[in-house]
């Protein structure tokens, strides 16, 4: 595997964010799509906070050769902060070369080891295959959908959620591997 690193966000990321956020091969699962660097940049400074200080939502970037590649967002709530919810966006070109996979698995290693988190879970449109199929490498379990939560152009839209619980990912094997 190519140097990568998972770091928290700053704001000198944020051109480079706006250039696969705003790329319609990445955005088009999402519901909010970034028009400018302006509207990316309001929106992250309104509502990203420092990662620990729980509840609420940080913004951790993947770099490649210290070149950011992708996002992990993570929103932790529930009882003690335990339980968090994680998106992730890959820029084209570095998608299926195994950043998402490596960079996310040490990521829940370190939320579910380190932070002692209880649960972590996703959701995502289930159209969105190939992130469907990355969930299930990494042994989230498909819970089931959630009906007309989203609403996109006008239209209600379902989603699909995934669950992984602490306990699952310690008795997993690629949770064995060192971070």
């Amino acid at each position: 595997m190519d140097d990568f690193a998972v770091d928290e966000y700053t704001p000198n990321d944020l051109a480079d964010i706006f250039k696969y956020r705003s790329d319609a091969r990445v955005n088009r699962f999402y519901s909010i799509v970034p028009k400018s660097i302006e509207e990316l940049g309001g929106y992250l400074e309104k509502h990203i906070i420092k990662f620990g200080t729980c509840p609420g939502y940080s913004l951790f970037i993947i770099r490649k050769y210290g070149d950011v590649i992708g996002d992990i967002g993570i929103n932790c709530w529930g009882y003690q902060s335990k339980i968090c919810g994680i998106g992730y966006a890959i820029r084209p070109e570095s998608q299926r070369k195994g950043y998402a996979y490596n960079s996310l698995r040490i990521f829940i290693n370190e939320l579910f080891r380190r932070y002692e988190k209880k649960r972590i879970q996703a959701t995502l449109n289930p159209e969105n295959t190939p992130s469907m199929k990355l969930l299930e490498k990494l042994e989230f379990k498909k819970e089931g959908n959630l009906r007309e939560v989203e609403y996109e152009n006008g239209i209600w839209k379902d989603e699909a959620i995934y669950g992984l619980l602490n306990e699952e990912w310690n008795k997993n094997s690629i949770s064995k591997f060192s971070t």
